[in-house]
């Protein structure tokens, strides 16, 4: 495991060492659904992460780091629930063009996933449950170049493969998600 850990970190490095010629920074605005078998009453959760990429014009693609962070909390009888979940994602992305202002887009990477769960009971103590996983993502849309340097968009992303162990038993961290973005860009638009 060591091995890929270096691959993967040497790949990071590489990346970023490239001058940045144009790309982007946007805020995420979404919301997230989880497994509902799983995680009953708090498997919806709204979210809101940053996305960083930029070109590498050698190969027509963005690299980026998705930096993201949920939550959602719930009452089930006596029962008091909180979640929170925070994710770190790199990836490649490719966009088109497809007009003037009009940027689809499809990408996929790592995930490292965090998880937190707390259950509050009045009658015993609180107890939290504190894992973390690695999975892929897929995310599409639509960015709109607003003006020269603005964007706003869609984004629908997917998490495959984060599972935690708690209580004994195993869940997925897996989820869909859809969002609005907003943000800027920056450089050629020839090179993004």
């Amino acid at each position: 495991m060591s091995g890929n850990r270096a691959a993967i970190v040497t790949t990071i490095l590489l990346a970023l060492a490239q001058p940045v010629a144009a790309g982007n920074l946007n805020a995420v605005f979404g919301y997230r659904t989880l497994d509902t078998e799983v995680w009953k009453p708090m498997d919806g959760h709204q979210a809101i992460g940053f996305d960083y990429e930029h070109a590498l014009r050698a190969f027509h693609v963005t690299v980026g780091l998705y930096i993201s962070a949920s939550s959602d909390e719930d009452r089930e009888g006596s029962l008091n629930y909180a979640m929170n979940i925070a994710e770190l994602s790199f990836g490649l992305k490719k966009l088109w063009k497809a007009g003037a202002r009009t940027r689809p887009y499809l990408g996929g990477g790592i995930s490292w996933v965090w998880n937190s769960h707390f259950e509050i009971d009045p009658i015993r103590p609180e107890y939290v449950i504190n894992d973390s996983s690695v999975g892929y993502f897929l995310n599409g849309g639509v960015l709109w170049r607003v003006r020269s340097r603005c964007n706003v968009g869609i984004d629908v992303r997917v998490l495959r493969g984060a599972n935690v162990t708690f209580t004994q038993r195993e869940g997925s961290l897996d989820y869909e998600q859809v969002g609005i973005l907003a943000g800027f860009n920056w450089g050629r638009d020839r090179d993004r």
